[in-house]
């Protein structure tokens, strides 16, 4: 019978297990298959991390020795399963390092490339691609598909994403499998692959455009201070205009998604500024509330212009 060890979680019981087989491999002489990206990969660092920690800690703590051939299975172990061993050692270079080895390989870039061609503003969020693919492809090292349990990848059996994603990614990654020599699609690992691929995209969209409009210099300040203090600008380009300095015919050159304005100026705003714009007010009454009202109205927004990527594909 085969227990895992007192030492670990529960989160890393896969890993627990796979590192107990470390010794009942040995009975059916399990041999790891030749692979060019497995012996590219044991020359990163963490290779060198991993046997340095089991001939310090492991070996003595258990009184065992570990040979070369356990100590791929060991990397193995770390590349295919969720563990945080020496996550803080990381380094750019290093992350580099696994980059390079990945985009070398042929059979890697026939997945890569589909999917970049396939998938929109890709050219802004390549390295995001490649990472991301990275952990996708990582279950096939070696043919390890099959062997890794399906609730590892993602806790649901349907995708709750962007439904219109999946006819595009499917098909590419399902040719892909049939290049390496793979026949199973898993449904979970790929719908994890789908959510991890949809995040990327968010994360890269276009920023929407907000433009505020007061006609007092001091409420400008105010609410201007109000709204920075609120919204995450990381994905927003925001505008001020005073109406009694500005020249605020430059709003609809800008193609505003959003304008927020003072209440007495909305049915000016919506007929002179706002041809496409949506537009909401601000001001001292339930200041609060109206803010979480346009955070509401942005994140619509966004989920919206998010949407309309795919109608476009």
């Amino acid at each position: 019978n085969i227990r895992p060890t007192t030492h670990l979680s529960d989160i890393f019981i896969f890993f627990d297990t796979l590192f107990i087989l470390t010794w009942k491999r040995h009975h059916h002489k399990v041999k790891i298959p030749n692979s060019k990206l497995f012996s590219s990969l044991k020359k990163i660092f963490i290779y060198e991390e991993l046997n340095t920690c089991v001939k310090s800690i492991v070996q003595p703590y258990f009184n065992v020795i570990f040979n070369s051939e356990d100590m791929d299975y060991i990397f193995l172990i770390y590349l295919t399963s969720a563990n945080s061993f020496a996550a803080q050692k990381w380094t750019e270079t290093h992350v580099d390092e696994v980059l390079a080895i990945f985009k070398s390989l042929p059979k890697f870039q026939m997945l890569l490339q589909p999917l970049k061609e396939a998938l929109p503003y890709s050219d802004t969020y390549y390295d995001e691609l490649v990472k991301v693919t990275i952990y996708f492809s990582r279950n096939f090292i070696v043919g390890l598909n099959q062997l890794i349990p399906e609730t590892i990848s993602f806790p649901s059996t349907f995708y709750p994403g962007n439904p219109k994603l999946i006819p595009i990614i499917e098909p590419i990654v399902t040719h892909w499998l049939t290049e390496i020599g793979e026949s199973t699609l898993k449904k979970q690992h790929f719908f994890l692959f789908c959510a991890h691929l949809e995040r990327v995209i968010k994360n890269n969209m276009p920023p929407i455009r907000v433009v505020l409009l007061t006609t007092d210099f001091i409420n400008n300040q105010i609410f201007k201070d109000y709204l920075l203090q609120s919204l995450s600008l990381e994905k927003i380009n925001f505008h001020s205009y005073y109406l009694l300095r500005d020249n605020v015919s430059q709003v609809s050159t800008l193609k505003p998604d959003l304008i927020i304005t003072d209440q007495k100026l909305v049915p000016y705003v919506t007929k002179e500024l706002a041809t496409n714009s949506l537009v909401a007010h601000i001001d001292y009454n339930d200041t609060p509330s109206q803010i979480s009202n346009i955070q509401t109205i942005i994140s619509n927004i966004k989920e919206e212009k998010y949407r309309k990527i795919f109608d476009k594909i």
